[in-house]
């Protein structure tokens, strides 16, 4: 999938990557996660996580999301 890859070449993904570490091989999320671009021109992006929100700042992916959509 093109947009998979290009997300996971973002910036936010490369730096979650790092700043958690890798991923384990076989890695099962717990729970949904729902991204809202709350404003594309900024890249400002809410992640919902279970009862989490993380808060992004990264246009690349936020133009990749909304590309997604279409």
């Amino acid at each position: 999938m093109p947009l998979l890859a290009e997300v996971a070449a973002s910036p936010a993904a490369t730096e979650a990557a790092t700043a958690g570490g890798e991923i384990p091989q076989g890695f099962q999320m717990s729970a949904d996660v729902v991204a809202h671009v709350k404003d594309l021109g900024t890249g400002e992006i809410n992640l919902f996580v279970g009862e989490r929100q993380i808060q992004l700042n990264d246009p690349a992916l936020a133009r990749a999301i909304v590309r997604a959509t279409r």
